[in-house]
């Protein structure tokens, strides 16, 4: 019975599903707001595919995402300089590894942020 054509395609399509899935889900544990567990101030907001991204230098970026298994690209659209009280447009992107650990911990580098 596992031999047969139908199986094997069915079968096929749940892997597949099941691997178009991952980014997804990756995406749903991201979303929220998290803080950064360091002793300065910084947030990272995330709704939907869009993100805010408050530094501890006071610089405050937005922009978009994308998750690809454990890494997250971040397209900058906008950034707030601090000191000047000025939005910009901002072109840049970063690429970071992320994991996600126990007790709501998101290890973006070596950055912890802590869900809010």
């Amino acid at each position: 019975m596992l031999g047969s054509k139908k199986i094997r395609a069915l079968l096929v399509a749940g892997v597949l599903a099941a691997l178009t899935a991952i980014p997804a889900f990756a995406d749903q544990r991201l979303q929220g707001v998290w803080l950064y567990s360091g002793p300065e101030h910084a947030a990272l907001l995330i709704n939907g595919s869009n993100f805010v991204w408050v530094w501890v230098d006071g610089q405050t970026f937005i922009g978009s995402f994308t998750v690809s298994g454990g890494r997250a690209t971040f397209n900058v659209t906008q950034v707030h300089n601090a000191h000047s009280d000025l939005w910009h447009n901002h072109r840049e992107t970063w690429t970071y590894n992320f994991t996600f650990q126990a007790n709501n911990r998101l290890v973006i580098n070596n950055w912890v942020y802590l869900r809010s």
